[in-house]
């Protein structure tokens, strides 16, 4: 069961994500999570052992375009195919009640995000880059 969190729930998120990411901050995450329920375009939901968090926004170039975003995926073992729910739950939020016209999902891990987008019938969409501080001084 995936549910909608709320600031009862952040304990519990917290835990998951811990426990997901060794390098989690606690602090910086409870500060931000505090806010984030604040805010009508971050979605927070809590699964029996997942968590996930999205967003939705317009680009100032294109504010009819609305789209929906994964922010952060986290789950304990044996959580399943309740990974894929809770995509599938941070999508339909973006999609049906934010109007995002596509919600796009990746992953900042080694995490592969691929037999989840199976599932969803999820559509490759761009390769990503990334610059480090060593890049730049070549």
């Amino acid at each position: 069961m995936i549910f909608r969190a709320t600031e009862d729930d952040i304990p519990r998120l917290l835990a998951i994500a811990a426990y997901a990411y060794p390098e989690f901050d606690l602090a910086a995450s409870m500060q931000w999570a505090e806010q984030a329920f604040r805010n009508p375009d971050i979605g927070i939901w809590l699964g029996v052992r997942t968590l996930g968090v999205s967003a939705v926004s317009k680009a100032f170039y294109a504010p009819s375009v609305i789209r929906g975003v994964m922010l952060f995926l986290a789950a304990e073992p044996d959580a399943g195919y309740e990974v894929v729910s809770m995509v599938r739950t941070m999508a339909r939020w973006a999609i049906k009640e934010k109007g995002a016209q596509v919600y796009q999902f990746g992953a900042e891990t080694e995490a592969n995000l691929e037999p989840i987008a199976r599932r969803l019938r999820a559509k490759p969409d761009r390769p990503s880059y990334r610059i480090t501080d060593a890049d730049l001084d070549k």
